[in-house]
């Protein structure tokens, strides 16, 4: 069962631990980890979400994102996400960090209520090429390269194909390469 580490509204470790259900029903804030994979283009991979997940079913979303466990540093939480979803074994020295975003989205996936507040430690990896995937089908659908200016203007448009949050779309644009 995945165990979280509850934040205050600061993004501070309260010394509680929580469930993911228990996050997501009560509106506990935690913490994830956010890696966005860029080609110099800026060339953008999204995942498109299984039908089966219990939120956002189905839509394009970060090229590999997951909560943080309890105790767990945010650049372990990236490295972790990115092997389980997609199959790579990425050093952290790699993942540029971008930034921690505060967020909070509150759904109706499926008629029930999903509270998601979360501090996104968000992290860059560019690169030219990438090895064959191992998508998690559990998690991802599949993966398509997508320009950096579409997902930035589904973000703000709020284009139910996609679940990108566009403050976080905005500033991964503002540091990739031109």
């Amino acid at each position: 069962m995945e165990r979280f580490d509850v934040l205050d509204e600061n993004g501070a470790r309260t010394g509680e631990i929580c469930t993911r259900e228990e996050a997501h029903s009560l509106g506990l804030w935690h913490g994830t980890a956010h890696v966005w994979i860029a080609r110099p283009s800026a060339m953008l991979l999204l995942q498109k979400r299984s039908p089966a997940k219990d939120s956002y079913p189905g839509c394009w979303d970060i090229s590999s994102a997951g909560h943080l466990d309890a105790g767990e540093e945010p650049l372990h939480g990236a490295e972790r996400e990115l092997k389980e979803e997609l199959g790579l074994s990425v050093p952290g020295f790699r993942l540029r960090t971008i930034g921690v975003l505060r967020s909070e989205r509150i759904t109706m996936p499926r008629g029930k209520r999903f509270v998601d507040r979360e501090f996104a430690h968000i992290f860059l990896l560019e690169t030219d090429s990438l090895p064959p995937l191992s998508l998690q089908r559990e998690e991802v659908y599949e993966v398509r390269w997508f320009p950096a200016g579409q997902c930035l203007r589904a973000a703000e448009e709020n284009s139910p194909s996609f679940c990108l949050i566009s403050e976080e779309v905005r500033l991964v644009c503002s540091v990739l390469k031109p």
